[in-house]
């Protein structure tokens, strides 16, 4: 059993591109963005450079809104970036860097265990926050979804899919193991930020990290993988379940900090 990220190398998709710039044009028109928004970060984000297989990723935007200072700022997944990773909309290329990580917890920082989010300042004279993109409206952050809810997964490249909540890693790993010999809670030793998060049957692909998770037009949680049998490729659509970070932890964690993000509500 393994546990997947999913930030994409856009090597992988085959894309290709061109910037240009010159005296006189006029500047770009302000882009969309809203929560199931695909972004650029990486190496193309800093120096606008050609896309090439060389650490460039999409990922999927969870939300995006002000916090309690009004600064623009959004949600995507932890391991799609450092802080300092400048970022581009998918959609608009054209447009140059829209925004910058300003902080970054999970996998991107070595750190295994954390919970797996950063939070994007975007410029306000770029981007123009989206309510709706697709058929996901965002307009509050709601608590951890029970076992049995359905929820929904937004995100660049599988789109908008639902499926019921399995539970918390550390009850679903439990209720597994259990019937083992010895396998009583044989999970529960995990630690808080990983038994914490939630299991589901919707689908998740490279790509859609990041991406928000709904119930109904509340925002549960953000996308950050799957789980894979073994010897099994991130890219094949086989997978035990989807597991996404509860936005409820997330909102506690960066008020906590009092920083950027802080108080931070969707548009």
């Amino acid at each position: 059993m393994r546990y997947r990220w999913f930030a994409l190398p856009l090597g992988v998709l085959g894309l290709s591109t061109s910037l240009a710039t010159g005296v006189g044009h006029a500047a770009p028109a302000p882009v969309a963005l809203g929560g199931g928004s695909g972004l650029i970060v990486g190496k193309l984000a800093r120096n606008l450079g050609p896309i090439t297989n060389t650490g460039e990723f999409v990922c999927s935007l969870a939300t995006i809104g002000h916090d309690r200072a009004g600064r623009l700022v959004g949600l995507t997944a932890g391991h799609c970036g450092p802080p300092g990773t400048a970022v581009i909309a998918e959609n608009a290329v054209s447009a140059g860097v829209v925004g910058t990580i300003e902080s970054s917890t999970g996998k991107s920082r070595g750190d295994q265990q954390g919970l797996d989010y950063a939070i994007i300042e975007f410029d306000p004279a770029k981007v123009t926050p989206m309510r709706t993109v697709g058929g996901t409206t965002i307009s509050s952050i709601g608590a951890t979804p029970a076992r049995g809810a359905t929820v929904c997964h937004s995100g660049r490249t599988s789109g908008s899919n639902c499926g019921v909540v399995l539970g918390s890693f550390r009850t679903v790993l439990d209720g597994l193991t259990a019937p083992l010999p010895g396998g009583d809670g044989v999970w529960s030793g995990l630690s808080p930020d990983i038994g914490n998060r939630i299991l589901d049957k919707a689908t998740s692909a490279p790509g859609d990290s990041g991406g928000p998770v709904t119930d109904g037009d509340r925002l549960v949680g953000i996308q950050e993988g799957v789980i894979t049998p073994p010897f099994i490729p991130a890219e094949v659509p086989l997978h035990i379940a989807a597991v996404f970070v509860p936005i409820d932890r997330v909102m506690r964690g960066i008020d906590a900090t009092g920083g950027i993000g802080a108080g931070f509500r969707p548009i």
